[in-house]
């Protein structure tokens, strides 16, 4: 029986890692060509972490769920890293929050 915590711990992953992937496909083809190999190495982790992720689920959650809650904290942090610095990498990316427009 899973608690609360693990199933929006679970989805939340989810959503990251698909999120990454999407970050990653959608800037690969984008205008950054310097960063094309990085964007791959990126949506290339994530892919191997989500398939990752379901093994560690449904594979091994008898082990230690707190091993599992140590593993996906250690993801998001890390896919957070990345994704924030990229933003000041890359200024053409498609997900920039440090994008500022012009009106005139």
């Amino acid at each position: 029986m899973w608690s609360i915590t693990e199933i929006f711990q679970f989805i939340f992953i989810n959503i990251v890692a698909l999120f990454m992937i999407s970050f990653s496909i959608i800037n690969l083809f984008g205008k950054a060509k310097k960063l094309k190999y990085a964007y791959s190495i990126i949506c290339t982790a994530n892919v191997i972490w989500l398939i990752l992720i379901y093994l560690f689920t449904f594979v091994l959650w008898k082990t230690s769920w707190g091993v599992n809650f140590g593993l996906n904290t250690f993801f998001f942090i890390i896919n957070l890293l990345i994704f924030i610095a990229f933003n000041f990498l890359d200024k053409n990316n498609k997900f920039s929050f440090l994008k500022t427009e012009k009106k005139e």
